[in-house]
């Protein structure tokens, strides 16, 4: 459980997962497949596909790993945290999410 409030309050703080990001997480690649595989199946989390015009207004663009990988067309997938996986969140309690 202390992972899944973590990969949460992770989605929470950073609004979104790519492998980037996945590393800064410090949890083992399969036990975060199997985390990322129950808080999908809740809909908790969601997984999108990056565009272009989501980085446009983003003031890195111009210098950032994912926009050029965008800029040459290659299709990124992040995860991001639903409103009910913030429920969620809000559910446990102030201490837990903090």
């Amino acid at each position: 459980m202390k992972n899944i409030i973590k990969v949460l309050r992770f989605l929470r703080e950073e609004e979104f997962l790519d492998e980037y990001k996945i590393k800064a997480l410090g949890i083992e690649k399969r036990e975060l497949e199997t985390i990322l595989g129950f808080l999908l199946m809740r809909g908790l989390i969601k997984e999108i596909e990056l565009s272009e015009e989501m980085c446009s207004q983003c003031p890195l663009s111009k210098v950032c790993g994912i926009a050029r990988r965008l800029r040459t067309k290659d299709k990124i997938k992040a995860i991001i945290i639903t409103r009910k996986g913030i429920e969620f969140l809000k559910s446990l309690g102030k201490s837990i999410v903090e």
